[in-house]
């Protein structure tokens, strides 16, 4: 590199989106705030030094030695350009001689670099580079996808929605079930408390009973074996009597369905020999009939024969 150059970095800035880069604002007027300072600062040294330099140093001479590289003067043997400051891109800042320049990167992997930190300031001032470009296209691009998202959220909102719903519906009826098995359960436990209360009626019933004298109880049993006897008689009696009327009725049933099952072969039957003595009767009638024709042929053949002898 030679001398009066200019080290220019360039800021790779690439359109950010619309929704960061209303959040980007605030930052970047800061940065641009400190980073003017800094610039101003940076110019009143570069200055001050280059007239210093002008004044007691001669450019006849060769190059001019830096910590990590080298600045050539006007006069030396290798390509020469004025310094000047471009206030086109006022986001870069000159180089004078008495300036450290940042180090070169490590030619090989092995190779250390010592300073991590990137000094170089940012952009100053607000230029038409340095503003993101944006189209009617890419704004009705975003628009749409933004609508899109915004549709999906409303549509998985409503999902969200029905399922809550039916969750409040599955939830009311447990509840209600919940509240009915309580009652059985309350009801239960009246039951049997009232159980366990005729439980206990009954086992000091018992008690007492078998402080009583047996005399007493065999009779009360030989009434109660009474009364069992004769309520299975009156039973047995019923049932008897149920039973035969059922047999009855299903006899009788029974010859209804057979009667009427057969007075049409019956009928068919007594129509069938109806026509037989018919036929039986015709026959009979063209019999007596032939007889008396052959009859009649015989005597006329005999007088035709008693005719043909006299003769």
């Amino acid at each position: 590199m030679s001398g009066n150059h200019i080290f220019i970095k360039k800021s790779n800035t690439s359109p950010p989106k619309i929704d960061s880069f209303s959040k980007r604002n605030s930052s970047f007027e800061e940065k641009t705030h400190c980073q003017a300072k800094h610039n101003e600062l940076c110019i009143e040294n570069g200055i001050k030094n280059l007239s210093d330099k002008h004044k007691n140093q001669s450019f006849s001479k060769g190059e001019i030695d830096t910590p990590n590289r080298t600045l050539s003067t006007p006069n030396s043997q290798k390509p020469s350009h004025n310094l000047l400051l471009s206030f086109n891109s006022p986001t870069v800042p000159f180089v004078t001689s008495s300036m450290k320049l940042p180090p070169l990167p490590p030619s090989t992997p092995t190779e250390t670099q010592k300073l991590l930190l990137d000094m170089s300031p940012e952009p100053v001032f607000v230029t038409p580079r340095s503003i993101p470009k944006y189209t009617l296209h890419d704004l009705e691009k975003e628009r749409s996808k933004l609508r899109t998202e915004i549709v999906n959220l409303e549509s998985q909102l409503r999902g969200r929605e029905a399922e809550i719903n039916e969750l409040r519906m599955h939830v009311a009826k447990i509840e209600n079930i919940v509240s009915i098995m309580e009652r059985e359960k309350n009801d239960l436990i009246i039951s049997w408390e009232k159980e366990r209360l005729e439980f206990k009626n009954l086992a000091s019933l018992s008690a007492d009973s078998k402080t009583t004298s047996p005399i007493i109880d065999q009779a009360l049993l030989t009434e109660l074996e009474t009364k069992h006897q004769e309520q299975l008689t009156n039973l047995a009696n019923d049932l008897h009597r149920q039973y035969s009327q059922k047999h009855h009725q299903k006899v009788q049933a029974l010859k209804i369905s057979y009667e009427k099952k057969y007075e049409a072969k019956i009928n068919t039957l007594q129509e069938k020999l109806e026509e037989t003595n018919r036929m039986l009767e015709n026959e009979q009638k063209e019999k007596m009939e032939i007889i008396s024709m052959s009859e009649e042929l015989m005597k006329v053949m005999e007088e035709r024969g008693e005719k043909e002898q006299k003769k």
